[in-house]
């Protein structure tokens, strides 16, 4: 059972100004992270190792739930670093983790389906992938090429694994996945053709994949690896305009020719 909070009065500072439910949490030389109204799954993704320990959970006057975990003095990874082979562990033992799966499945019944997304980014108003030329045709290759979706192999995905979401502690090297609120369940592609397309030199697909038993000359591992990726693209990109950050957007775009002239 999860410990409740000591009965002390922790001063509690904002270091996430953009939603304001994230807090650095001090008593005396004592420090916690404090998520205000955390993901149900962080406790069974804490017990697993793949976010810092929780502390302590506490429910306030108002209905809310304070969640302290760990705090890790450490650094979100560099590009270069989502190479390292933490990452592919992490994300494998989400994927294929079976209470992780029955736990999200117990309180959340939400499931990214590809047809879904890709229809979500093109119906949103003033939807640059519906109307930028390159982009839509892109897309519109995308709705006859759907991806079918067994239910029976649906995981638990994390859903934005870019590397500001990756945490490594200075002191153990220890890496740990953050930032749960786009998690549903879906493909586990969803995850990995994202890291593959940006983060993953092609060279070493292969033998990235083959860690998990998988070949990229299968054609449904290709085919997967491809539609994924061209998804994760648009995503970042429609995630870039919507905070204004065209430049991004605009590196995300060419990072998506590139990945098209691959194939």
């Amino acid at each position: 059972m999860l410990a409740q909070e000591p009965s002390i009065n922790w001063q509690m500072r904002v270091i996430d100004s953009s939603s304001g439910n994230s807090y650095m949490g001090e008593f005396g030389n004592q420090r916690v992270f404090i998520k205000l109204n955390a993901s149900l799954l962080l406790p069974s993704l804490s017990s697993e190792g793949i976010v810092p320990k929780i502390q302590w959970i506490r429910k306030t006057d108002n209905g809310e739930t304070l969640t302290a975990q760990t705090w890790i003095e450490g650094h979100t990874l560099s590009v270069d670093e989502m190479s390292d082979i933490q990452v592919y562990d992490t994300l494998k033992k989400l994927h294929t983790n079976r209470t992780l799966h029955d736990s999200l499945s117990n309180f959340d019944r939400s499931v990214s389906r590809p047809s879904e997304m890709l229809a979500h980014l093109l119906n949103k108003p003033n939807s640059v992938v519906a109307t930028n030329t390159f982009l839509s045709k892109i897309a519109s290759d995308m709705l006859r090429t759907v991806p079918i979706l067994n239910n029976l192999a649906m995981v638990v995905v994390h859903g934005n694994i870019s590397p500001d979401n990756w945490l490594k502690d200075e002191k153990t090297g220890k890496v740990y996945l953050i930032d749960w609120k786009t998690v549903s369940l879906g493909d586990a592609y969803i995850d990995d053709a994202f890291l593959l397309s940006h983060y993953i030199p092609s060279k070493d697909w292969g033998a990235w994949l083959a860690r998990s038993g998988e070949r990229l000359a299968d054609v449904a591992t290709l085919s997967k690896v491809i539609w994924y990726g061209k998804l994760s693209f648009l995503r970042q990109i429609d995630f870039y305009l919507e905070r204004g950050n065209t430049s991004a957007a605009n590196a995300e775009i060419q990072g998506l020719r590139r990945f098209m002239d691959m194939f």
